[in-house]
């Protein structure tokens, strides 16, 4: 059979590159094919790269866990570069724009009343401060833990501290912080606390399948968008917009939703296709200016506007504002036209309050699904019973940062890799 491979991946973002790697890695004879719709790797991690003409969506960060992975991957490759080579620095400052300055804090302490808490919120939010010190106690109480915040919180949600922890909550991909509970929040307060590292991981992707490719073990279908899939006699039959493609075995690794679209219904497993009807994600709107080359500003890399309810995510490339939004609301074109006014609100006083910041260029981009891992109490109790190991299979395997019980999308990328690796042994 004509471009018949042991392996297709539906993805070519971190996910989808890293278990490439791995697989090759574990099966010397396999030969694989990644399929993706961009035109090139990276997925939502891209960064801004004039030599595809393409722009980023400052989700060009990864956690230290990830980090960790992604070299011992790259280690496995000959000669390949250390992933440090890709790496453009950790984030480690935190603003406030707020009356025309921005006041600095570390991100170590964006949770302190004494940090990002007062620069948020002022005396105020500072003297309040220990509303949350008491909802997050209720993380130890096993009755408590998993409620809602609505039910635990012993302010209001116009109390000082509430407003601050929701500016912070959108922050961490939090679009509803009344829905989650306290131990949610405290995992993802963790994941932004601990080193966060800004790099061109797209571009370290590629080092990682250079050798592959050149040995002819793996071949990369980029601007090839998936249109239908098929099972016939126990081969898979993928038809893309550059041609059809046959395997043994499938991976996903998109985001279901987005598999939605041209994975036929009958074919997923039962329980996962209930978690996509009923889980949705967490979306991001952003706009994207382009730095100039004589800007030699240090700016903090992540950056809060309270008064716009954005957040501005900053690397030596490229300024990018991001507004934080429920899946749900991307259906409604109101609502994303309200957050696009926002961000441009949003650049218009960063500019003013930075002399010799200037961006070239407004890129304004809608990523459905910014954060992956489903946030809310209902969804998480749902997440709690699903187990990845009953929705994989030789045949069909999912990765990715939704596939796993963690709020954390990076460690749900590795451990479902890992279960993608066993499922096809």
């Amino acid at each position: 059979m004509e471009n018949l491979y042991d392996v297709l991946i539906a993805g070519g973002g971190m996910s989808g590159v890293l278990t490439a790697s791995q697989l090759l890695e574990e099966h010397k004879d396999w030969k694989i094919a990644i399929v993706d719709k961009e035109a090139r790797l990276g997925g939502r991690l891209a960064s801004l790269n004039p030599e595809y003409g393409s722009w980023g969506y400052g989700l060009n960060r990864i956690s230290t866990g990830m980090y960790n992975f992604f070299d011992q991957r790259l280690k496995c490759c000959p000669g390949s570069d250390d992933l440090s080579a890709f790496k453009i620095k950790d984030d480690s400052r935190f603003g406030v724009l707020s009356a025309g300055k921005v006041t600095e804090t570390s991100i170590a302490t964006v949770f302190n009343e004494k940090g990002g808490v007062r620069d948020i919120g002022g005396a105020a939010a500072q003297r309040d401060w220990g509303r949350v010190g008491a909802l997050m106690d209720t993380v130890t109480n096993e009755k408590k833990a998993d409620l809602p915040i609505s039910q635990v919180f012993s302010g209001t949600r116009k109390s000082p501290s509430a407003i601050v922890l929701a500016h912070l909550a959108r922050i961490w991909g939090v679009a509803d912080l009344w829905t989650v509970s306290a131990s949610t929040l405290k995992d993802k307060v963790e994941e932004f606390e601990s080193s966060i590292i800004c790099g061109h991981w797209e571009q370290a992707l590629e080092a990682l399948l250079s050798s592959y490719e050149s040995s002819g073990r793996v071949d990369v279908h980029l601007e090839s968008r998936i249109s239908d899939a098929q099972l016939e006699d126990d081969v898979w039959q993928l038809k893309t917009t550059t041609g059809r493609l046959s395997a043994k075995r499938l991976v996903i690794a998109q985001s279901p939703w987005e598999a939605s679209l041209w994975l036929p219904r009958p074919l997923w497993p039962a329980k996962l296709i209930g978690l996509v009807n009923r889980v949705k994600p967490t979306s991001s709107v952003v706009l994207v200016g382009k730095r100039q080359i004589t800007d030699n500003l240090e700016l903090a890399e992540r950056i809060l506007i309270p008064a716009e309810n954005i957040q501005v995510l900053v690397d030596p490339q490229a300024v990018c504002f991001q507004a934080t939004i429920p899946y749900e609301l991307t259906l409604q074109a109101p609502e994303v036209v309200k957050a696009i006014k926002r961000l441009r609100r949003g650049r218009k006083k960063l500019l003013a309050s930075f002399n010799g910041l200037d961006l070239e260029g407004e890129h304004i981009a809608l990523q459905p699904v910014g954060w992956g891992a489903p946030l809310s109490t209902s969804d998480r109790k749902l997440m709690k019973r699903f187990k990845l190991a009953d929705c994989q299979s030789k045949q069909l395997s999912f990765c990715g940062d939704m596939y796993g019980d963690s709020v954390q999308g990076d460690q749900n990328i590795i451990s479902s890799i890992s279960a993608v690796s066993e499922a096809l042994q």
